[in-house]
């Protein structure tokens, strides 16, 4: 914002670069397309400023994750593209060395080129999820973690066995399958390479702070028993990867 611009050339001692961010739909945080007039009075201040550095636009598509297919997914990318490029050559001629920078993890994937952008902070794409995988960015060969937990019970009255895993490793965020089943995570079979493909018909059905319940049909139940290993494939591996550091 504009006071915050205000606030640290007040403030600061030393060198410091900052982006204007861009609110794109996303509704988080940033400014929305039409406040030129807050942008620029921000690009006065930096303009005023010896060690203000107006680096240039920067946002984040967080609402790709509601979009129900590609096409929705890179429409949202292609009418960020259009804003920014629009807000950058409002500015570039003062400020020639101004960049945008977008990120997001699902269209950063399916985007064929990206050349809109001077960098992109594509996020996930390192681990994938199975958030990633229901949106499409990905494919389950492309999930590049798992969390090993070890079964603790089985119940083969109730198709379902337990695993130390829970909301404190895998976090408490679900997925909703075609029949309205949340999903916790899907249960792999670990192996020397790895692990398998998800086992079929077994998934996290819920979680407690430290334990999954999953179900399973009764004959992939009985391979199983207390301290085998199984792997999950977490929902989100964000969360996961920071529960787990």
């Amino acid at each position: 914002s504009a006071f915050s611009a205000t606030e640290l050339k007040k403030s600061l001692r030393n060198t410091t670069g900052i982006f204007i961010e861009l609110d794109n739909g996303y509704h988080r945080s940033g400014l929305l397309p039409e406040q030129t007039d807050e942008t620029d009075k921000i690009a006065e201040t930096c303009g005023k400023s010896d060690l203000l550095e107006f680096k240039g636009f920067l946002t984040h598509a967080g609402n790709t994750y509601d979009a129900k297919n590609r096409n929705e997914i890179l429409s949202i990318m292609d009418e960020t593209a259009r804003t920014m490029k629009k807000w950058k050559e409002r500015y570039i001629h003062r400020f020639p060395e101004i960049i945008n920078s977008y990120g997001d993890t699902p269209s950063c994937s399916l985007a064929d080129e990206l050349n809109d952008f001077d960098e992109i902070r594509p996020g996930n794409f390192v681990y994938y999820d199975l958030m990633q995988y229901q949106l499409g960015a990905c494919t389950f060969d492309d999930i590049a973690v798992v969390v090993a937990c070890p079964v603790v019970s089985v119940y083969p009255q109730r198709n379902e066995l337990i695993l130390y895993g829970g909301a404190v490793h895998l976090s408490n965020e679900h997925l909703a399958d075609n029949n309205g089943r949340k999903i916790y995570g899907y249960v792999v079979r670990l192996n020397e390479n790895g692990w398998s493909d998800p086992i079929p018909g077994a998934y996290v059905s819920s979680v407690s702070q430290e334990h999954g319940i999953i179900r399973m049909e009764t004959e992939k139940l009985a391979r199983f028993t207390p301290g085998d290993i199984l792997g999950v494939l977490p929902v989100h591996s964000c969360l996961t990867a920071n529960l787990l550091k």
